[in-house]
């Protein structure tokens, strides 16, 4: 056999090969969620105020229609489906995280911020104690390791209008176990093999306030790692009585997607329901869902 020859089965055999893992590798779509959540879907989305809700929302739903994305890696997955043209995310916003333009924050306002240090990656509530500079910020981590890393970037940075509480927020106040994930953050639902496991007590923001007798609420953000809707139930009395907007976060559990949204419109508060993404890379992981309140 001549160098050409051999050059040419080789090239063969590597396309033999490509092709085979294009296909092992490209997401199965089984359309699953949408049938087993169809009613739900379909209300939540006649609840979205925008177009470019709708559009992230469908992007969502149709992401999760891949079983592969929920048994295994969503972000290989996401990354395969948008090479395969399976997918087209929506473009990240163009506005920061938790801030949404139609959603200003005043100058006096009081914000719940749970889950406060949002890891090691971002610390939002810096940003919500400028805008409420002569409000009160309220800012719930229960996560040592997260405290620890950012103890001297708040020595060196100290505004006088941050209340810090390490607190674990819950739909009733209890014991529990909190999860010190691997990667940054921590997690009351997490199963206990992902990561180190410590003692805490939990607190609903409904018993939070009423034990310290505060009279204002006016912007709630959390961002928890699955705890989410839990919290939102804890709040339930806040959210009736002062209005709050809120903005929480919609990426740990596939069913948020709906549940948060159908659950803040059960209140009949009147809340118009904006859908954003903000991660350029792994569009579902920067969602966030947002609830204008009707004041």
């Amino acid at each position: 056999m001549n160098k050409i020859g051999a050059i040419l089965i080789c090239l063969c055999v590597v396309g033999v090969l490509i092709l085979v893992d294009h296909v092992m590798l490209v997401p199965r779509y089984d359309g699953a969620f949408s049938r087993e959540h169809s009613e739900k879907i379909k209300q939540a989305r006649a609840l979205l105020s925008d177009r470019r809700s709708r559009q992230v929302f469908d992007a969502s739903v149709k992401l999760y229609d891949f079983p592969d994305f929920i048994r295994t890696d969503g972000f290989n997955s996401t990354e395969r489906l948008v090479a395969a043209g399976l997918l087209k995310p929506p473009a990240p916003a163009g506005f920061k995280q938790y801030f949404h333009p139609a959603i200003p924050i005043a100058r006096d306002s009081v914000v719940i911020d749970a889950g406060a240090f949002g890891g090691r990656y971002d610390m939002p509530m810096r940003d919500f104690s400028r805008m409420a500079r002569r409000g009160t910020v309220l800012a719930f981590d229960p996560d040592p390791t997260d405290l620890e890393f950012w103890v001297d970037r708040l020595k060196v940075w100290s505004p006088d209008n941050i209340e810090f509480y390490p607190i674990a927020l819950w739909n009733k106040s209890q014991n529990m176990q909190l999860t010190i994930l691997p990667w940054g953050g921590s997690s009351l639902v997490e199963p206990s093999y992902i990561g180190r496991k410590i003692d805490v007590r939990t607190v609903s923001i409904d018993d939070f306030l009423k034990e310290r007798n505060l009279e204002q609420v006016d912007f709630i953000k959390i961002d928890t790692q699955g705890s989410e809707l839990h919290i939102l139930a804890g709040a339930q009395q806040t959210l009736r009585r002062f209005k709050p907007d809120v903005a929480v976060s919609v990426f740990y559990n596939p069913d948020d997607l709906f549940r948060l949204m159908l659950y803040l419109d059960s209140l009949d508060l009147g809340y118009k329901f904006y859908l954003e993404s903000h991660n350029p890379q792994y569009f579902y992981m920067g969602r966030v869902l947002y609830a204008k309140a009707k004041k």
